[in-house]
């Protein structure tokens, strides 16, 4: 019990950037921010509730960034999609993927996803987070082609961020429980003790004002001018979501003799549900956090772990005044312990076959660069069908690995 209470604490505490990060993107396409961070909230208790207690997985399940973002800048601000459309067609989404999950085709898919491509997967986005940690500490940025570049070297908030990763390694290498939660008390206690940060006020008054952002439009999406941005939206939602349940699921033990996520009937019905919702509160659609590797590190595999986390994140809803002083870079190091944890991954996959070692090459490039999990699988997909038929090893080809990859051509070329 006190191992999953611990496990769940710092899961939360490495989330819980995303509880202003997320708001504060949704707040760029128009919405209010206070409802947005609310909403966000609300949304992460009910499904990470549904995920411990109906599905027994000890993760943590949130509206989702990638989604999100594609929502923002490329749906309603690029695209001129009112609100209430775009909600709408996260709606559609989100039973598209009920459906796909009641007819197990979603598990079909995590099922025959290559070795080789899982592994590189998850290695991918363990360099995915840290690449993400690495921009918010303002170490690379991006450059007017696109490309990264590396930025600013030596400030204090690094130096800050590079003492509470030190702290982390040191209490993992004991085996401490309390690695992630005590790196994180240092690095924010350095920052007040240095005057980067202070605290005004601790505790507020959820206002629950306009709490529905908007109500989602059902019939806006049924049109044809927006099927490119449903299929985009839904490719994005299922690939981000079975690459991260297969990361969680390893490292969370979850795993069976073949290799395949115990319990997934239930696990992707929560996550499904969960996105229909979210879209009548005004989120995206909600996928499994990585972040939750924190957690399984520490030792959840309980239903109590998610539970701690949903406890602990229906108390953010009154300390928004203490989370919003929290300084990112007392916080983003754990993304890249995680990361760290996760490139492990890469030792399993056959470097010394060509056609394994190009298209894991391509993923563990393609994912970081691009800052997208669902265009480095495309990658990945493709270059390893093409390999093995060239390989001449059609045996490791399953039909819906040939299929995925015709989709994710078709998709490209079409759209």
């Amino acid at each position: 019990m006190v191992r999953e209470v611990l496990a769940g604490a710092s899961t939360f505490i490495t989330m819980a950037y995303l509880f202003i990060l997320y708001p504060s993107l949704l707040s760029e396409a128009g919405f209010p921010f206070e409802a947005a961070f609310n909403a966000t909230i609300l949304v992460s208790i009910a499904s990470t509730l549904a995920v411990g207690l109906y599905a027994r997985f000890p993760v943590a399940v949130a509206p989702g960034l990638a989604v999100g973002a594609y929502l923002v800048y490329s749906v309603i601000l690029d695209g001129n999609t009112p609100k209430d459309g775009a909600l709408g067609m996260v709606f559609w989404v989100g039973f598209a993927l009920f459906f796909l999950s009641l007819c197990k085709a979603r598990q079909k898919i995590i099922h025959t996803m290559p070795v080789t491509i899982r592994n590189a997967a998850i290695g991918g986005m363990g360099l995915f987070l840290i690449c993400i940690a690495a921009k918010d500490l303002g170490l690379i940025n991006k450059g007017s082609q696109g490309i990264f570049a590396f930025h600013t070297f030596g400030t204090i908030e690094q130096g800050v961020a590079a003492f509470g990763l030190a702290i982390f390694w040191i209490l993992h290498f004991f085996q401490s429980r309390f690695a992630f939660i005590a790196s994180v008390a240092c690095s924010f206690a350095l920052s007040i003790g240095l005057g980067l940060t202070h605290i005004d006020k601790w505790i507020d008054l959820p206002s629950l004002q306009h709490l529905f952002l908007t109500t989602p439009n059902l019939t806006f999406p049924l049109q044809t001018n927006c099927m490119e941005a449903l299929l985009t939206m839904l490719l994005i939602a299922l690939f981000d979501t079975s690459a991260s349940l297969i990361a969680l699921g390893q490292y969370g033990g979850h795993m069976n003799q073949q290799g395949q996520v115990q319990g997934i009937d239930k696990i992707v019905l929560v996550d499904s549900v969960g996105s229909m919702t979210g879209s009548f509160f005004g989120t995206g659609t909600v996928t499994f956090l990585l972040e939750s590797i924190a957690g399984l590190k520490a030792g959840g595999r309980g239903p109590w772990t998610a539970i701690t986390i949903a406890a602990l994140s229906t108390g953010s809803l009154f300390l928004y005044p203490l989370l919003a002083t929290i300084p990112h870079y007392a916080t983003s190091f754990l993304l890249v312990a995680i990361g760290g944890f996760m490139l492990g991954a890469c030792r399993q996959i056959p470097w010394r076959k060509w056609s394994d070692a190009l298209p894991a090459a391509a993923i563990l490039i393609t994912i970081p660069l691009t800052f997208s999990i669902y265009k480095g699988l495309a990658a990945g997909f493709v270059l390893f069908v093409l390999c093995k038929t060239m390989a001449q090893e059609k045996d490791a080809l399953h039909p819906l690995v040939i299929g995925l990859s015709t989709l994710f051509i078709f998709h490209y070329f079409i759209f």
